[in-house]
């Protein structure tokens, strides 16, 4: 599996299983995704900053289920939007 393939799979579950209550759509901070023994790690922030945690945390939830329930090893990690890291 390559970065690439990854990103696509990740939007396409994060597009599916973002609540719509967040207000935000969810991004994938492509430059910190790493592979390390059969697992990716994703890093996804909000576009517009995150004002419900909760809704945050559960649509990263529901995402990781869907790339589950398809055999895929991929754990999202909540991240700070790039503009927001010094």
């Amino acid at each position: 599996m390559t970065n690439d393939f990854v990103v696509k799979l990740v939007d396409g579950a994060l597009n599916k299983c973002t609540d719509l209550r967040l207000g935000t759509r969810l991004l994938i901070l492509i430059d910190g995704i790493q592979e390390r023994d059969g697992w990716w790690y994703v890093p996804v922030y909000g576009e517009t900053g995150i004002h419900r945690l909760y809704d945050f945390y559960d649509s990263l939830a529901r995402a990781e289920e869907e790339l589950e329930a398809s055999g895929l090893n991929i754990q999202l990690i909540p991240a700070n939007a790039p503009e927001l890291v010094c």
